[in-house]
């Protein structure tokens, strides 16, 4: 098909009443509409929710000057074009500081894994998406692969070498993955298993959750950070774990920049998954120090799923553990069968993964599960939701 071409330019610009997302905080944004370089002003405030599918946790108070931000391992803009290239104006989180920790991926023509990456600085900066493509249709997503705690990516604008921009299909399934520094894909990109863990050595498209949602086609939504407990923090600390977090929608980027009170999911149309998968107590492991601190973290886990379960009410959820750590295994599956008593809930499942990277050749990174040990986790925890969805 010989088409003209035009430089569609889009700046995407953030309407403050405008519910994002279609990955877990989100109903879908896509419009039938298309655009070209024809019709499209160059400042329109509708644009991202227009012409682009945003992916993952976000809000619509991330939105900056003139673009958006997004935080969560994982989320970004997913979108459509006519044409053979496409570009974008990146920056990172300018409230977090000069260096660079956050690093961004692109997943070009459904492809599971990244085509390109690049580490942002707050320096604005055209990055090339994609290009010298056949002419026809293609599909682009640029997500932010690092942690939320370590800065946010900036989208200000976007344009093609083409015309016709628009945001793709939703997925039929969502998956939410909600976890620390294992889910994150901590030190995924890092040399040595010795290496120190770096931020920007993270990327969560190369975590078990990515692969494992990449398997049904669904799209993954994450709510991970390093360090964080069900009981415990890994400084100590029991004030933000995870039940005190999660249903925040952008709690590391407002606390970043000010904005209070959180935003709650229920303030934010939020879509509910069809899979839930919890991945936590590796960091309680290391510093729960007597039984009774066991069953405290029990009880906490008991009210992290009556939470979970509040926010996605038919999903299935999976309670797993590893693979760095095993011996808080059992305390997490008691409280699963406890909340499942409570509640009557049939829905809910502990799996171990019973694989331990840390003792396998080339298990690890950093300290952190390797690309190697995340493709053996998401192998078992694919057919552990396989068996699940079947029920």
């Amino acid at each position: 098909m010989k088409s003209k071409r035009l430089i569609a330019l889009v700046s995407v610009l953030l309407c403050a009443v405008m519910l994002v997302g279609c990955g877990g905080d989100g109903v879908s944004s896509a419009v039938s509409q298309n655009v070209s370089s024809e019709e499209l002003p160059v400042s329109n405030t509708d644009n991202i929710k227009k012409y682009t599918r945003t992916v993952g946790r976000t809000t619509a108070g991330m939105g900056g000057e003139k673009g958006m931000y997004f935080s969560w391992t994982c989320s970004g803009i997913e979108f459509e074009f006519e044409g053979t290239a496409a570009y974008a104006v990146l920056s990172a989180d300018e409230k977090f500081g000069s260096d660079s920790q956050v690093l961004a991926g692109v997943f070009v023509d459904g492809e599971s894994k990244h085509s390109s990456t690049v580490l942002l600085t707050p320096e604005k900066q055209e990055v090339t998406l994609c290009k010298e493509l056949e002419e026809g249709t293609h599909t682009v997503m640029l997500l932010k692969l690092s942690e939320a705690q370590y800065g946010s990516m900036y989208v200000e604008s976007i344009r093609v070498d083409g015309s016709d921009i628009r945001p793709t299909e939703q997925p039929e399934l969502l998956f939410e993955f909600i976890g620390d520094a294992v889910t994150c894909g901590s030190g995924t990109r890092a040399k040595y298993s010795s290496s120190e863990l770096l931020p920007h050595q993270g990327d969560g498209s190369e975590s078990f959750a990515w692969l494992t949602a990449a398997e049904f086609g669904a799209e993954a939504s994450f709510v991970s950070v390093s360090g964080i407990g069900v009981y415990k923090n890994s400084d100590g600390s029991m004030k933000n774990t995870m039940g005190d977090i999660y249903t925040s929608s952008a709690i590391y980027f407002e606390n970043r920049h000010g904005i209070y009170p959180y935003t709650q999911l229920s303030e934010n149309g939020h879509r509910p998954a069809d899979v839930v998968v919890i991945n936590l107590g590796q960091t309680d492991e290391l510093l729960l120090t007597s039984n009774a601190e066991r069953s405290e973290f029990e009880r906490e886990y008991v009210e992290l799923l009556t939470l979970v379960r509040r926010v996605n009410p038919d999903a299935y959820v999976i309670c797993t553990y590893g693979s760095l750590r095993y011996e808080l295994y059992d305390n997490v599956a008691n409280a699963v069968k406890d909340y499942s008593a409570q509640s009557g809930d049939e829905k809910v499942l502990a799996f171990s993964m019973d694989y331990r990277s840390s003792v396998d050749h080339n298990g690890t990174l950093a300290g952190c599960p390797s690309p190697k040990a995340h493709g053996k986790m998401a192998t078992k925890l694919i057919k552990k939701v396989k068996s699940a969805l079947k029920k």
